[in-house]
């Protein structure tokens, strides 16, 4: 099975793929430059500056799965770079020492309630 690291890696290099596929067909349509039409031009189509948002976010894409094939570590806050047994091995020692905390806790309750109501007793 493929780590998180691999899946986001290839979901961010088909994104961006796709995003320069779109990218190319506003470059070829036209609407991609921004461009101001005259009043009396029936066939322009208006365009603002907002249509850069497009290629940007293919480069970022590509650019983040790049970085991810190459150096997976530096999301690795993010995506981890584990297997699924490091991963279940990581979440049983979490759940493990939520157990020992949560008993610790019950303890302390305990110790707290006879010490109250020893007190009361006295009084």
């Amino acid at each position: 099975m493929d780590t998180p690291a691999d899946a986001a890696r290839r979901t961010l290099m088909g994104t961006g793929l796709g995003l320069l596929v779109v990218s190319g067909l506003l470059l070829s349509l036209g609407l991609l430059p921004p461009t101001a039409c005259d009043e009396g031009d029936v066939d322009c189509i208006e365009t603002g500056p907002a249509g850069w948002a497009v290629p940007a976010a293919a480069a970022l894409c590509l650019a983040l799965g790049a970085l991810l094939r190459l150096r997976p570590e530096a999301m690795a806050g993010i995506f981890p770079d584990s297997n699924e047994a490091e991963r279940a091995s990581a979440i049983g020692e979490e759940l493990e020492a939520e157990h020992d905390d949560s008993r610790l806790g019950g303890a302390w309750s305990n110790l707290e309630q006879s010490m109250l109501s020893g007190k009361l007793e006295e009084e």
